[in-house]
């Protein structure tokens, strides 16, 4: 498995590399990014493909992926042993390649309303961040530290979702990412989570271990 994170604020994504990573575009991406409005947001979805792309060609020597989608939605590369998956999140991009099934999800660091806590959390996700299984209700937002582990679950909730390809009808709530006061390395037996906390960014991914 290989992974990257990338600000696309740095100077080295510039115009001249947008408009090349654009023609490199297949015709139903440019379509994509034709449709969104914003230009941080297009900027988002040409690096990220290029990103992509980029990576397969490093991991597997695919240097004209064809990319075909399953019923849920979930893109792959028909024919081929590689799975992959991209996220993004105000100026980062992150993109993850392994041999099975994964998924990544990457935040900007940023305070959090406590309100997303009830929608989001079990009982052992709300100790993990606050220390008590009822939210806080002293203040609209959580405390900085607060805000970095309530990333830390929900990237890792994302990545899990994005695993399975099942999309934002999972209910939030039906799984737990935390136990013991702390976030869980292993999601299932087979099934791996790696969290980095940066000043910057949370980013979260969920892999296949074949180690028990």
């Amino acid at each position: 498995m290989i992974y990257k994170v990338e600000d696309i604020t740095q100077a080295k994504y510039s115009p001249e590399l947008f408009e090349q990573a654009y023609n490199a575009m297949s015709s139903d991406r440019r379509q994509k990014a034709d449709k969104l409005r914003f230009d941080e947001d297009k900027r988002l979805c040409v690096f990220s493909d290029m990103m992509l792309r980029e990576m397969l060609r490093e991991a597997a020597g695919i240097a004209s992926p064809r990319f075909t989608r399953e019923e849920n939605g979930k893109p792959y590369l028909a024919g081929r042993e590689v799975h992959f998956n991209i996220s993004h999140s105000k100026s980062f991009i992150a993109c993850a390649v392994d041999s099975s099934p994964i998924g990544i999800d990457v935040e900007a660091v940023r305070l959090v309303h406590n309100r997303l806590l009830r929608r989001v959390c079990t009982q052992e996700e709300l100790c993990f961040v606050t220390g008590s299984k009822e939210p806080p209700s002293a203040s609209e937002h959580l405390s900085e530290e607060e805000s970095l582990r309530f990333l830390q679950v929900w990237t890792a909730k994302e990545a899990y979702i994005k695993y399975t390809g099942k999309g934002l009808g999972t209910e939030l709530t039906s799984f737990s990412t935390a136990e013991d006061g702390r976030l869980k390395t292993r999601l299932a037996p087979d099934l791996k989570l790696l969290n980095f906390v940066t000043a910057e960014y949370i980013l979260s991914i969920v892999s296949e271990a074949s180690e028990q």
